[in-house]
């Protein structure tokens, strides 16, 4: 608490040097007890004054009368100035000078005081901010942040991000998210949608010989005979209960595709000609698709 209560004290203000364009402006307000009443209500007031340069600025006035407690509840003090500036607040009393603060502030920004809280600088915000600015902390653990990236934008670009009128997090779903295939509340990211049920977890075309021409999650194939083919996953999955489908390519023939029971990590292909029955490679290849979970 600050008060004053004598009057002989009064509070002031004064800058370490002259301005470059404008004086700050500081605003006191305070109220006064007054011992003799018997009325408990304060009697307050505000003292708003120009700061001027290096010479001392009375902000408060010492009390009038021996015995008023003069309270200093607020003080602000706003540099107006283009420039930073450093400006000292202190007790006079009589000629003796007792320094409370001292504190530089940057154009546009402020020193408070307030009773039972002490003193703060604020900072003027200007939009746009600097990426760099982080602009949220944890409630419970302010060492967590987040600001945002912009510098991969193009250059002279404003990207525009519209909030969606509902709860969700942003961020990427987690395996589990897209395996349960429920929420509505998480992006997906191109390295986890294969994850969702109804994805495929792997697909491959190749030639019969085996020779793969295009693939996602095969390791190899290997041409067994004539119209049989195993497939090798990259990754398995996790039991033998997936789906897949055979397909054969070319225009020549008629074929019957399928697959043997599947294995997590493998899976047995064949190609049969649709009038005898025997195994037999299409004219042009195969295309094998599998969906389950791994």
């Amino acid at each position: 608490m600050i008060y004053l209560d004598t009057t002989t004290r009064k509070l002031q203000a004064v800058l370490a040097g002259a301005v470059a364009a404008n004086q700050p402006k500081v605003s006191v307000f305070f109220y006064d007890v007054l011992p003799q009443s018997s009325s408990s209500v304060r009697r307050g007031a505000p003292q708003i004054s120009t700061l001027n340069s290096n010479t001392d600025v009375d902000i408060c006035d010492a009390p009038v009368l021996q015995g008023i407690i003069r309270n200093i509840h607020t003080i602000f003090v706003y540099n107006r100035d283009t420039s930073a500036v450093t400006v000292t607040i202190k007790i006079d009393d009589a000629g003796t000078e007792t320094e409370l603060v001292k504190q530089t502030l940057s154009a546009g920004s402020s020193l408070i005081y307030e009773d039972q809280r002490g003193w703060q600088g604020i900072d003027p915000i200007t939009l746009p901010i600097a990426d760099t600015t982080e602009i949220v902390k944890g409630s419970a653990d302010d060492t967590k942040r987040i600001r945002f990236e912009v510098d991969g934008l193009t250059t002279g670009t404003t990207r525009i991000i519209t909030v969606l009128d509902a709860n969700f997090t942003i961020g990427a779903a987690t395996q589990a998210e897209q395996e349960a295939a429920s929420s509505v509340a998480v992006s997906v990211t191109p390295g986890r949608q294969h994850y969702h049920p109804c994805a495929n977890k792997g697909w491959v075309r190749f030639a019969v010989n085996g020779s793969v021409n295009a693939s996602f999650n095969v390791d190899s194939v290997t041409d067994t005979n004539p119209g049989d083919w195993t497939v090798v996953w990259t990754t398995d999955f996790s039991t033998a209960n997936y789906q897949a489908d055979v397909t054969p390519c070319g225009t020549e023939g008629s074929y019957v595709t399928g697959h043997d029971v599947p294995a997590g990590g493998t899976l047995r292909v064949w190609c049969a000609n649709g009038s005898t029955g025997a195994l037999t490679d299409p004219t042009t290849g195969i295309s094998v698709s599998a969906r389950g979970d791994q």
